[in-house]
């Protein structure tokens, strides 16, 4: 994949494997799909202080919306965290002191909402699995704020520990850690009973969700290490948790969707690939800083290399940079469009052809996915009796659209050796059956060449009768004719 100095290819061939979200100190980024086919990223720079919007199928930055609110001063902002709504039409900005409400269908920085926290220096950021609500801790309080997804009711929780850098929603599980390494767990279904377990990790650096909800990820800049242990441990101690080995400085740790996870070496600028056991799967490195690697379920792939100002993209369109705002950093990345597309029938079926005769089947190609399909090329992958005749494919196949192609069949002549035995004619017919394959090479994620069976070759007896006294199945491939 792109980024990598000495794995590009590598690289390229996880891109159907990782998804992946890892996040960094001061800049997040998310891949979304808005109210569009095409798909976009969305990179929120903490330098400049806006969001910029890039479009993936160009590489190019079509909208950068500013996020500071109308009484902050410029300088004074400090946004550090995003998070994108499931819906993928609303972008949660956590700046300073306030957060962000972002229209991600308008794009319009008057549509921008704001809601002032009661604090100056937060810190962790989180969205409940339902999207209803968001969750914000500070760095001096034990205090996180609840605030709704649609603007702008909160509420506040109090928690036995202060300082809590990152938190993380499981259920009704909360999951946070302090500066000094402490872990807590409350059941919100509980307040009687909040804090069900705790734990402690020398200098966190970050604590992640795995996408099936079941584990807690805590990085560890001192010990070196990132560990994963279940939700439902009640004694988070490192050294019975499972450590992820390495001698690297972790930084951001995502869970990617495929239950892999990646982690942000501090010390190299690279990023490592882990599975959800802690086996090591990869290592990327970048010739500038990578602060954030992220990949969709379309396959896209990225890294953010936070010292170049730029988002490095591998996909099936290619690879390039993107130059973004100043002081990117971090990386988050949405579900993403995935192109799909639907050919029937499946298998196409030309039976019952009579030798020397011809037969068209119609083929229907439709996108079926939430993002243009671009097809490269359409054929026969054989060169026997089947062929393509017409197709009325576009180069690019948008979300809902369908196109025909036309295959025809030539039924070959059936080879015939007879002999006379005992004032008989005995003849032996081998009349072969005939399979091919009509390819749609595409850029779909699903399966970028897609195509159907092509099969024909079953013939009647009745077909057959040529001038005999009698037809009789053979157990052999063919029949005998007497």
């Amino acid at each position: 994949m792109a980024g990598s100095n000495a794995g590009n290819g590598a690289l390229a061939a996880m891109a159907t494997k990782i998804a992946i979200a890892v996040a960094a100190f001061a800049l997040s980024c998310v891949w979304a799909a808005a109210a569009s086919s095409a798909p976009y990223a969305y990179v929120l720079n903490y330098g400049s202080e806006d969001l910029s919007v890039i479009d993936l199928f160009s590489g190019t930055e079509v909208a950068r919306i500013d996020i500071r609110s109308p009484q902050a001063p410029a300088g004074n902002v400090e946004p550090h965290e995003l998070i994108v709504h499931p819906s993928e039409e609303t972008a949660y900005v956590l700046a300073r002191d306030y957060v962000a409400f972002v229209d991600l269908v308008t794009r319009d920085p008057a549509d921008v909402d704001y809601f002032p926290l009661p604090e100056t220096d937060s810190r962790g950021f989180a969205l409940d699995p339902a999207g209803d609500q968001l969750f914000v801790s500070y760095r001096d309080s034990a205090t996180v704020t609840v605030v709704s997804a649609s603007c702008c009711v909160s509420s506040s929780l109090v928690f036995p520990i202060e300082d809590i850098r990152y938190i993380g929603i499981s259920g009704f599980l909360f999951f946070g850690v302090n500066d000094d390494g402490s872990v807590v767990r409350w059941d919100m279904r509980n307040p009687g009973a909040r804090v069900i377990g705790t734990g402690t990790f020398d200098n966190p650096e970050d604590l992640t969700i795995s996408d099936n909800g079941q584990h807690v990820l805590v990085g560890s800049r001192s010990l070196n290490r990132a560990y994963i242990f279940s939700i439902h441990e009640t004694t988070l101690d490192p050294t019975t948790v499972d450590p992820f080995s390495g001698s690297f400085h972790p930084g951001r740790i995502r869970a990617l969707p495929n239950g892999d996870v990646a982690i942000v070496d501090r010390s190299g600028g690279g990023i490592e690939l882990r599975d959800a056991q802690g086996n090591y799967l990869d290592y990327f490195s970048y010739s500038s800083a990578a602060n954030d690697v992220g990949e969709n379920e379309a396959g896209t792939f990225a890294a953010l290399l936070g010292s170049a100002d730029t988002l490095r993209v591998d996909s099936a369109l290619g690879n390039f940079d993107v130059r973004v705002g100043s002081g990117p950093s971090a990386v988050v990345l949405g579900r993403g469009n995935v192109g799909e597309l639907r050919i029937s029938p499946d298998p196409v079926q030309f039976r019952f052809v009579s030798a020397g005769n011809v037969v068209t089947k119609v083929v229907q190609i439709e996108s079926v996915g939430d993002r243009p399909v671009r097809i490269s090329s359409i054929g026969v992958a054989g060169s026997g009796p089947f062929q393509l005749l017409s197709h009325t494919c576009p180069g690019s196949l948008a979300p809902g659209a369908s196109c025909s192609a036309t295959v025809r069949f030539v039924a070959p002549n059936f080879s015939r050796s007879c002999t006379a035995v005992f004032n008989q004619l005995l003849c032996q017919v081998r009349i072969p059956s005939y399979r091919d394959f009509l390819k749609v090479e595409n850029d779909a994620t699903s399966n970028p060449t897609s195509g159907v069976d092509l099969w024909a070759g079953q013939f009647t007896r009745e077909e057959l009768k040529i001038g005999v006294t009698k037809v009789q199945a053979s157990p052999f491939e063919g029949l005998i004719l007497r």
